[in-house]
Parts: C-alpha cells; structure tokens; sequence
C-alpha cells in the first residue's frame, strides 16, 4: 500500500513543478480558511488521541504536545497565512556564468520533489510541513506519530479537500500505518522519495540515518539555553526563562539549561528558584551553594526534557 501511495505522490510532483505562485497562495489561503470553519471536527478528533494518551499513561507534558484546541488551531490558521506572505523563490535566477565561447550557465532555484518526513506526537507540524511544501512547488509525504493518528488523519483530510480544485491530487500524502517495516520502505524508496527529513527524538534521526538509502537533512534534537550575562537586566531574564520553560516545556524549542554568571549567580538564582516551583532543577556545584537543587550530571546537560525540568551551570 505504501508503494501505491509513493508513486501517487511522484505523479504529483512532475504537476507540482510548475504551479504559479498565485495558484499556491490561494491553495494555502483555503487550507487556512477550513481550518478555521472545521475547527469543531478537528478538536473532536483530537480529544481522541488525547484520551488514549491518557489512557497508555503519557505523561502530562506530552499530552501537551498532542493537544489542539480552538487557540491552537487558530494560531496554524494564522502561521499559514504568514506562509502566505514569504518570498516565493522557486525560479528565482541565483547566479549566471557566461563562458568565453558564448555558452550560458545560470543557477535556478528548484522544488526538492517529493518530501517525506517523519516526525512524532505534534500535530500541527502536520499544516506546518504541508504548507511550506506547497509554497515551495514540492510534495509532501507524511509519517507521524501512532499518538496522533487521529488528528493528522483529519488535518490531512481537510488539507486535501481545501486543495483539491487547486492543486494536483496526492500533493499532501498521509502515511498511517503503525508498522517499522512500512517507514523503512518510505526511507529507502530512492525511485520515489527525493529526500526524508526525520524530525523528533535523537533515536528517531538516528534510525533514519543509520537505514535510510534516500538523502537525508538530519536535523539535531532540541536542547536550547539561555545564557544570563552579569550585564543582563535580570527581570527580563526572569521572565525570559519563566517563558521558555513553563509556557509549553513539550515544544523542542522549550529551554533545558540555563547558565548564569557568576557574579550575578546569588541575585538571580533564588528569584528563579521562586518562578520555577514547579519545575525539577538539576544544577552543578556552584548552583548547588546558591540554592538546593539536584545534582547534574554530563548526561542532564546533554538531555531534551520536553518537560518541567532543567538544568543550571
């Protein structure tokens, strides 16, 4: 099955390569706008990954991940319609060599073709993906997490129906099966698969790595920091470390280490031990005299949370 889809999804490419910018941007302005009217079904669908997440005891954090709601969705309405407003560079002139003989070479930018990505439990990385490939003339084949089968099915739904008087069939392709084999076959379908982007934990990038035969844009795993200067202005480094932390720890750009000056390590620390009640704390030795925390380990300072938890050098 996976096969049928795949080669459905390079027919699309050959149509894809030379849709106009303005046929794109209205195939996107109708996948905002169902968004929108279709938000009730969307969020029916999702409360049912949700309650099976519940049910399997994910913890809460990465329910979080998994959870849309009229905001949320609304908010991918909205990122859509910035999609919108970006430069259109395919066929865009990069560079021109004239040789002595007369002969022209120029340099142009192109679609990749078909895109397949594989990521986990977040939905709207779904309308994410979708939309940056329509805008750049390329096709899409998706393979998200089990967590998230019944929101992405429905995303990809309405994504497909919003299109469909616009742009060719099978552009935006959803891959639903649970088994290993299948994303295997995905990653090495070189006849139909011009690039694989895996996006999630360090293990899904390095099983794609490790087994694919298709090009690979290995991405790296989300372990942001922030960095508290003796000249920060310590409230907004309060509040930026509130934001990035408790806000939505799920999200990969959520931050897992903080490292503080010295100088300014006994004025800000207990003020962020306050804001981070919540919040399980690993911190060195330094940090370990300033206020009461867990120990770090080299191991703490090379995880990703997508938790309440984090740590301070």
């Amino acid at each position: 099955m996976i096969r049928e889809q795949l080669k459905e999804a390079k027919k699309a490419c050959r149509f894809m390569q030379n849709v106009k910018p303005e046929v794109k941007n209205k195939a996107l302005k109708n996948i905002s706008e169902a968004l929108i009217q279709k938000s009730e079904l969307i969020i029916q669908e999702n409360q049912k990954d949700i309650a099976e997440a519940k049910n399997n005891g994910i913890k809460e954090s990465m329910v979080d991940r998994l959870l849309l709601n009229k905001e949320r969705i609304e908010a991918m309405a909205k990122d859509i319609l910035k999609v919108i407003d970006l430069q259109d560079l395919i066929g865009t002139l990069v560079r021109e060599i004239k040789r002595p003989n007369g002969l022209v070479i120029q340099q142009i930018k192109i679609p990749l073709g078909v895109i397949g990505v594989i990521y986990e439990s977040r939905p709207n990385v779904t309308v994410d993906i979708a939309s940056l490939c329509i805008k750049t003339n390329n096709v899409c084949v998706l393979k998200g997490g089990k967590e998230a089968i019944h929101s992405n099915r429905i995303l990809v739904q309405i994504i497909n129906e919003a299109i469909q008087d616009v742009l060719p069939a099978h552009t935006v392709t959803l891959i639903e099966t649970k088994k290993r084999e299948e994303t295997l076959d995905l990653i090495q379908a070189h006849d139909y698969v011009d690039v694989i982007i895996p996006r999630g934990s360090a293990g899904l990038i390095q099983y794609v790595v490790k087994n694919a035969t298709v090009p690979v844009i290995e991405t790296g795993a989300g372990i942001c920091h922030l960095y508290v200067d003796q000249e920060a202005n310590l409230d907004m480094a309060l509040e930026i470390a509130k934001n990035a932390k408790i806000q939505r720890p799920s999200v990969c750009n959520a931050i897992e280490t903080i490292l503080v000056h010295q100088k300014v390590a006994p004025e800000f620390l207990p003020k962020l031990q306050e804001i981070f009640k919540n919040v399980q704390i690993y911190g060195d030795e330094k940090t370990r005299k300033i206020i009461d925390c867990l120990e770090a380990t080299e191991k703490n300072y090379a995880t990703e949370y997508d938790d309440y938890i984090c740590n301070i050098k």
